[in-house]
């Protein structure tokens, strides 16, 4: 089966949009370069087959764009995603993105609206780090005790016995 060059051409962006991802890790978020790559990951990804895949590329598009400091092309970048699951974990990495940028109040309206409480409670540590990382000690006590709230109501989930596990 030959491979198409539409294929070759999303592994290739995906590739580089790892490398951009990097990069804005490292500080070169706002390098012309580095913005042109994701407006092309962003005209590209909605089309990439199977779903599993473009879930996780709209996912990483939308962190690049955070970290790049798009939040609002981030959010819409989200809503193209249709797993819940994804979603709030793009959430969440959207929210930890804004607290590095120093948004903190968009970061905790955000990690609010995550359905997963396990993933909430570690987008609002994420932002306790970013305000400890400004000095940010008032926001910062704020955001540890909503952390810890939510940490709380977290349920283990009652571990089943595999079927085919005789009982004793």
């Amino acid at each position: 089966m030959p491979i198409r060059k539409r294929t070759i051409r999303v592994a290739v962006l995906m590739g580089v949009s790892y490398l951009c991802l990097f990069a804005s890790q490292a500080g070169r978020a706002a390098d012309p370069e580095i913005a042109e790559v994701i407006q092309q990951a962003v005209a590209i990804v909605p089309n990439i087959r199977p779903d599993g895949m473009r879930e996780r590329a709209l996912q990483l598009t939308a962190v690049m764009q955070a970290k790049a400091g798009d939040a609002n092309g981030a959010l819409l970048t989200i809503e193209g995603i249709r797993s819940q699951d994804r979603k709030w974990e793009a959430l969440a990495s959207w929210a930890h993105a804004r607290a590095q940028k120093g948004d903190a109040e968009a970061a905790l309206r955000i990690a609010a609206s995550i359905g997963d409480a396990g993933l909430q409670a570690e987008a609002l540590a994420d932002i306790a780090e970013a305000q400890a990382q400004e000095g940010d000690r008032r926001g910062l006590t704020g955001t540890i005790q909503l952390a810890l709230r939510q940490a709380a109501g977290i349920q283990r989930e009652p571990r089943e016995m595999p079927p085919w596990l005789p009982l004793r």
